[in-house]
């Protein structure tokens, strides 16, 4: 049985140092301050009852207004080598996660 490789949602090129934080592009921060939020991992013993597994691990989110805002988001991201997840829509706006304690990391620094 083959075993997944853990993939991170930034450029193996662009991981840091241990200790250092990633440079991450002036575009993405901006983005970020704008219509971003963090969502961290729970606690130990923290999960309600019914709701086991629905949040593990070191999440950044971008809100957009609409599909196009949405796409643009994404384009931006790529772009910056940064690889985003899937978008989804939530009510009516769409959010763009990023998943990976990297990325979370050096923007919880800017905030």
């Amino acid at each position: 049985m083959a075993t997944k490789k853990a993939t991170s949602s930034i450029a193996p090129d662009r991981i840091p140092e241990a200790g250092k934080a990633p440079s991450v592009p002036a575009k993405v921060v901006e983005l970020f301050k704008h219509c971003g939020y963090l969502r961290t991992p729970p606690s130990v013993g923290s999960h309600e009852p019914g709701r086991a597994g629905s949040h593990r691990g070191y999440e950044v989110r971008f809100m957009a207004h609409n599909r196009d805002e949405c796409q643009k988001i994404v384009r931006l991201l790529k772009a910056c080598r940064i690889k985003p997840g899937k978008p989804f829509n939530k009510g009516r706006q769409w959010r763009v996660p990023v998943y990976g304690r990297t990325l979370f990391l050096a923007l919880q620094e800017t905030e």
